[in-house]
């Protein structure tokens, strides 16, 4: 769990940090996306305001790769039949990818 000091930090920090998502340019951050998994490791991606947007809309879905940190927004009207994920799912957190299981 992050404490209220790394949380003031994070925050401070915000003023120089590029969302951490890919984007066909750089974008600066506005807020943090925090998630805990099994073993207490944290991982926490900055975002800006167009993937805080999406991540509040439900026609998308954020594919991550825990392994690599390769991402990618999907449209979910567009792919129904291509991905699997649950209704209401913001982002799909994928212990591997397409990419680490070709290079792994």
């Amino acid at each position: 769990m992050i404490n209220d000091d790394d949380k003031l930090a994070m925050m401070a920090n915000l003023s120089v940090e590029p969302c951490g998502l890919r984007h066909d340019k750089e974008r600066k951050a506005i807020n943090y996306v925090c998630q805990e998994f099994d073993g207490g490791e944290i991982l926490t991606i900055p975002i800006c305001v167009t993937c805080e947007s999406r991540m509040g809309d439900n026609d998308w879905v954020l594919l991550y790769c825990i392994n690599c940190h390769s991402n990618h927004w999907i449209f979910k009207p567009d792919s129904m039949r291509q991905y699997h994920y649950e209704a209401g799912e913001v982002i799909k957190w994928m212990p591997a990818c397409p990419y680490c299981s070709e290079v792994g």
